[in-house]
C-alpha cells in the first residue's frame, strides 16, 4: 500500500479525542499492518504524550509536530493543521478523521483514479441535507452562495495524491479558513468555497470510503471501508446508536491507554456494533426530528415539550369522545 494514512490531533486529558484516535488507528492496524501511518500534531499535544496517553504512539510509524499559532485553542489549532495536510506530508495520502472505525483493508485506494476526492456529507446533495439552510448560511461567510443540488463535501474522509493541483487547493483552502477563522471555525464551508473557485476538482469517492452510520450511511454499511460517527448523531440524553461512540468507552482508555477484550469484539464486527435499543428513521420521520419544534423544544425545553405532549393528547381523548358520544346519539 503506497498511499499514506493521515491523522491529525490536537488534545488536552480534558477531552476524547486521543482516545478516539487511539481507537480509530487500533482498528487500522487490524486489517493494514503494513500501512505507513502518520499522526500530525501540535507542539503542546506532544507534550501530553506521557503516562497512558503515550500508548497511543505505538500505532504510529511516524509523529510530525507542527508549529501552530499561541493563541489558538485545540479546536483552531486543529483545522490549522488539517488545512496543511498536503505541505507537511509527501507523496498520496488518505486524511481519516479520530471518530472513525476502519472495517478492512484499505489497500485498494492505491486503484483510485481521482487526484482528489471525498464523500457528500450525509451522502446526499445539498438540497436534501437536514441542514441546508445552516450549510448554505455558513457557506455565505466565504462570499459564495452555494449551489444547492451539488454535494456538500465532507473532509473527514480524503484522498488526495501528490499533484500540483492538490497543493494549490491545499494552499488555497487554508488562506481561506484562516481568513474566516476569527468568526467561524469550520474547514467545510472554505473547502467547498475553494471546490468553486477552482471549477470543482474535487471529485466524489464511493461512498462506501466514508459510511457516516447514523445519517445516510446505512445502505453503504455492509461494504463500507471507514465508519464515520459524529457527535451531531447523540440525541438529546447523550445516547448514540453506535455503540463504539461511548464515553464510557474512552474513559476506559485514558485510564489504561489499552483496549479490552469487550471493546476489541466491538471494533472487530464494526458492522453490528449498534446499541440494542435503535430504530430505523427515514422520509417523513426525520424531518419531525430535524424540525424546529424536536430540536428547540424538546431538546432545550424537555417540561414545556411534556406539557404540550400531554395537552395534545388530552384534546385527543377529548375529541374522540366527542365523536364517540355523536356517534351512540
Amino acid at each position: 500500500m503506497k498511499t499514506k494514512i493521515v491523522y491529525v490531533l490536537t488534545s488536552s486529558d480534558n477531552d476524547f479525542y486521543l482516545e478516539q484516535t487511539l481507537l480509530s488507528v487500533y482498528s487500522l492496524r487490524i486489517y493494514n499492518k503494513e500501512a505507513k501511518v502518520i499522526l500530525i500534531t501540535d507542539k503542546v499535544t506532544n507534550s501530553t504524550f506521557v503516562g497512558t496517553r503515550r500508548s497511543l504512539l505505538a500505532y504510529f510509524d511516524e509523529i510530525i509536530v507542527v508549529e501552530t499559532p499561541q493563541n489558538f485553542n485545540n479546536v483552531r489549532k486543529s483545522r490549522f493543521l488539517k488545512t496543511k495536510v498536503r505541505d507537511i506530508i509527501s507523496g498520496d495520502f488518505l486524511f481519516v478523521d479520530s471518530d472513525t472505525i476502519i472495517t478492512q483493508s484499505l489497500e485498494s485506494i492505491d486503484n483510485i483514479d481521482i487526484e482528489i476526492g471525498g464523500v457528500p456529507d450525509k451522502h446526499v446533495k445539498i438540497d436534501d441535507h437536514p441542514l441546508k439552510d445552516t450549510i448554505v448560511k455558513q457557506v455565505q461567510r466565504t462570499g459564495l452562495l452555494i449551489d444547492k443540488s451539488l454535494p456538500y463535501i465532507n473532509s473527514g474522509v480524503f484522498f488526495v495524491k501528490d499533484t500540483p493541483l492538490t497543493h494549490e487547493l491545499y494552499k488555497h483552502w487554508h488562506t481561506k479558513w484562516m481568513e474566516l477563522q476569527p468568526v467561524q471555525t469550520l474547514d467545510q464551508p472554505p473547502l467547498a468555497w475553494v471546490n468553486h473557485e477552482m471549477g470543482y476538482p474535487i471529485k466524489l469517492l464511493p461512498d462506501f470510503w466514508n459510511c457516516q452510520v447514523i445519517d445516510g450511511g446505512l445502505k453503504f454499511l455492509n461494504q463500507s471501508f471507514i465508519i464515520h460517527y459524529f457527535a451531531s448523531s447523540k440525541n438529546s440524553n447523550g445516547q448514540t446508536p453506535y455503540a463504539i461512540y461511548n464515553t464510557a468507552i474512552y474513559d476506559k482508555i485514558k485510564k489504561t491507554g489499552k483496549v479490552d477484550n469487550e471493546v476489541d469484539r466491538l471494533v472487530r464486527n464494526p458492522l453490528s456494533a449498534f446499541i440494542p435499543v435503535c430504530r430505523i428513521i427515514a422520509g417523513d420521520d426525520m424531518k419531525i426530528l430535524d424540525g424546529f419544534f424536536y430540536k428547540m423544544v424538546y431538546k432545550q425545553y424537555p417540561l414545556l415539550f411534556s406539557f404540550v405532549e400531554n395537552f395534545s393528547l388530552l384534546c385527543v381523548k377529548v375529541f374522540r369522545r366527542v365523536k364517540l358520544d355523536n356517534i351512540l346519539k
